[in-house]
């Protein structure tokens, strides 16, 4: 049985930050990609098996025969950003070849050693497997030689497992690279659904939960930082030694022990990953619509499905969790907020000012809106998956960067429903329709999928006022896309802009 044991860092981890530096920077999940100054430290770092202590801790040690597994816990700052990442490695044993699949870095120290991403590692799922904690009840009929890392994710790593090497998946390891306190909502909310028999969520089996160290002020100064160590441009498989820093205006590695930092930090407590069921079969809700989109085959009988699973969600999360009351005054007062933040960001927004506060007084005028209450809060068909026979929902942990307290604050459901009417004008532009032609693939879609919600719902809006508060979410979504497009990806704009058109058109 591995244990997991939380050790302040010692030079093999300060080593080992070293190395993987440049690698880091370039990552997907990397939450200050592109950013110069970043400060890396790393203090502390989890042991996911029984190395010998005084092996593993050295830097000219023998790691275990199969190759030591830790979890460098490593804090990325740049001004007063700051977010704490987990980066499974697993250090090869000396003699070992140093070309091995998953290789990240070279240490040039004992003749060199590989050190390979662990993430997706049989050795690290391996340890992984037999530290979680698993649902009661249910069986781990996995492999971890079958692993194999999903490319394209952006926020997290999620590993494939099957039962046997060249069996289809079974189930999926998602490593969570952002860490934060708390119960992570991706996990927390697909254990709670699963627990009251919610069957369109796959099924957590196991996960993972750890402590580390948060600093005491959010600028808390690592010790002997006077003397920084810093690392140049170069390849992911860079070989560093420990005795030779070079340089980088990127980032910076702040050498020595982190006794000192640990010692002055309070300890914080949350998820690290969850396994949870492969659902076979299944098409990303966005890649299947985009491809319905680009051949002219309707959405519509879909989305009414998805209409009514929603629904489903919504009324399983009001028994999961409390909810609060709102008020129409409250909802059209944050969607002011947001129409005078993207003014300001992009000024040619300002030409819709007579409609948005249209709407915004008939919002005002309701004599009610349903209570605030847990949603998903990212809606939309990247998040949900089509099996041969039912929609499943994914992906509710929000934004990694934000506070959880965000993430997890009760909201309108029906701004879910917005976030998939916004993602249907997306997956239609991303086919290729235009104008006409993507009015006439979208709107049968979303009268669908508004009709799905509203035959399974379980609240007491009329059909108008239902209405109402949708365009007026979906005005709140269309808005904040803008400016996304405007700063991101200027040709993408019009998409945006299309929807606040239409939006605004349907209640004039």
């Amino acid at each position: 049985m591995s244990r997991l044991v939380r050790r302040p860092a010692d030079e093999l981890d300060v080593l080992l930050l070293r190395s993987l530096t440049e690698w880091l920077a370039v990552r997907r999940w990397f939450p200050l990609k592109g950013a110069t100054g970043v400060e890396l430290t790393v203090t502390e770092a989890l042991h996911l098996d029984d190395e010998p202590e005084a092996d593993a801790r050295e830097v000219a040690g023998t790691p275990p025969a199969e190759g030591a597994v830790r979890v460098l816990l490593v804090r990325a700052r740049r001004d007063l950003a700051e977010h704490l990442l987990q980066v499974p490695v697993v250090v090869a044993p000396r003699g070992a070849g140093i070309d091995a699949p998953g290789t990240i870095a070279v240490l040039a120290r004992d003749g060199g050693r590989a050190v390979v991403d662990g993430a997706a590692h049989p050795r690290f799922v391996a340890a992984w497997l037999d530290t979680a904690e698993r649902t009661p009840g249910v069986s781990l009929d996995v492999d971890p030689a079958t692993a194999r890392a999903i490319t394209g994710e952006q926020s997290n790593t999620s590993v494939l497992l099957a039962a046997a090497p060249g069996a289809a998946p079974t189930a999926m390891l998602k490593v969570l690279r952002t860490l934060a306190p708390g119960d992570n909502p991706d996990i927390d909310v697909p254990r709670r659904l699963a627990a009251l028999g919610w069957p369109n969520v796959p099924a957590p089996i196991a996960w993972l939960e750890g402590d580390w160290s948060s600093p005491a002020s959010p600028r808390a100064p690592s010790p002997d930082t006077s003397a920084p160590a810093t690392f140049p441009e170069g390849i992911p498989a860079a070989s560093v030694d420990a005795a030779t820093p070079a340089t980088s205006p990127a980032h910076t590695v702040p050498r020595a022990s982190a006794d000192a930092a640990v010692s002055r930090a309070t300890d914080r407590h949350g998820h690290l990953g969850v396994l949870a069921e492969f659902v076979p079969g299944a098409a990303d809700g966005f890649e299947l619509a985009c491809d319905l989109a680009r051949t002219g085959r309707p959405f519509a009988d879909l989305t009414f499905e998805l209409g009514a699973t929603v629904a489903g969600l919504h009324a399983a999360l009001r028994e999961a969790y409390p909810v609060t009351p709102a008020s129409p005054a409250d909802v059209a007062a944050s969607i002011a907020d947001r129409f005078a933040w993207a003014t300001a960001a992009l000024p040619r927004l300002a030409g819709y000012a007579d409609g948005v506060a249209a709407v915004l007084g008939a919002v005002r005028a309701l004599p009610g809106v349903p209570p605030r209450q847990r949603v998903h809060g990212d809606l939309h068909l990247g998040q949900v998956l089509r099996s041969p026979d039912r929609w499943y929902v994914l992906d509710f942990e929000g934004e990694p960067a934000a506070p959880l307290e965000l993430r997890t604050r009760p909201d309108l459901a029906l701004r879910d429903v917005a976030g998939i009417l916004r993602s249907i004008d997306y997956a239609a532009a991303v086919g290729g329709l235009r104008d006409a032609d993507a009015d006439a693939w979208t709107a049968p879609a979303r009268a669908a999928l508004r009709a799905g919600y509203a035959q399974s719902a379980t609240d007491d809006l009329s059909p108008d006022a239902t209405s109402l508060l949708l365009t007026a979410l979906e005005l709140d979504k269309a808005l904040y896309e803008s400016v996304y497009e405007a700063r991101n990806r200027p040709d993408w704009l019009p998409i945006p802009l299309a929807g606040l058109d239409r939006l605004l058109a349907a209640r004039s």
